[in-house]
């Protein structure tokens, strides 16, 4: 099916340190793409050079196939990328639903509640939460959620606006056993209906079971990209990541 996004020599160094090295790689459309690496191997900066979040110093980036000059993380959301956050960003002082109606495309914060948003997204919006076993709790305030539940709203927010990508950055971090199981049968679920995800994660029982490929950073370049039971065996990887 082709790349949906393709990085080339991408670059970012803060100050003397260079978190990011002549980075390539690519996301095929329809994949689950994991992207892994030691601790401080650019993974995160990687995913917000691509979201907009961060400035690269050199390098290129092409979503479906058109060159993004400067990502803009409005501009890239609206192009059909969206991403989540080690630590999940939610909108704690307003409903768990409000929360997802805010991230509806094309309306942004001029919808604030049910009375100002169609049907449709409503009921969209209603379906996630189903999904994501959060109807029960539609009335409550974000940030009387759980951790666990926050990181779960995040990951459904994101889907509101309908993206052909999703990056997520390490989503089963400080999660329980449950939610991770579930946001495992969520990411499968959307990939089923043909959403592509680029996924950081350090649990990597998670990634050898759901991300083909998998791509390995250290030192901000790529070291090995390819199917887990051939990450698994490379032994540059183990050297660097895994361990024997």
């Amino acid at each position: 099916m082709g790349a949906l996004l393709e990085i080339e020599g991408l670059a970012k160094r803060f100050g003397g340190i260079v978190a990011v090295d002549g980075c390539s790689f690519s996301v095929e459309t329809g994949s689950i793409t994991g992207l892994i690496g030691p601790n401080g191997s650019g993974k995160t900066t990687v995913l917000n050079m691509l979201s907009g979040y961060l400035a690269s110093d050199a390098g290129s980036i092409l979503f479906d196939g058109k060159r993004i000059g400067r990502p803009d993380p409005t501009a890239m959301y609206r192009r059909g990328m969206s991403r989540t956050f080690q630590r999940a960003r939610v909108l704690p002082e307003i409903d768990v639903l409000d929360n997802l109606l805010v991230a509806a495309p094309k309306r942004g914060l001029a919808v604030w509640g049910m009375s100002k948003a169609n049907r449709a997204t409503v009921d969209y919006a209603m379906t996630l939460l189903e999904d994501f076993r959060l109807i029960r709790l539609a009335e409550a305030k974000a940030g009387e959620l759980s951790y666990g539940q926050q990181k779960l709203l995040e990951f459904a927010t994101v889907l509101m606006g309908q993206p052909r990508l999703v990056l997520l950055d390490e989503p089963t971090a400080g999660v329980n056993h449950v939610m991770v199981d579930l946001m495992t049968e969520r990411i499968r679920q959307f990939h089923a209906q043909g959403l592509t995800f680029l996924v950081i994660e350090h649990n990597m029982e998670f990634v050898m079971s759901l991300c083909n490929p998998i791509v390995v950073l250290d030192h901000g370049k790529q070291l090995f990209g390819g199917a887990p039971d051939e990450v698994q065996q490379n032994q540059l990887v183990l050297d660097a990541y895994l361990g024997d």
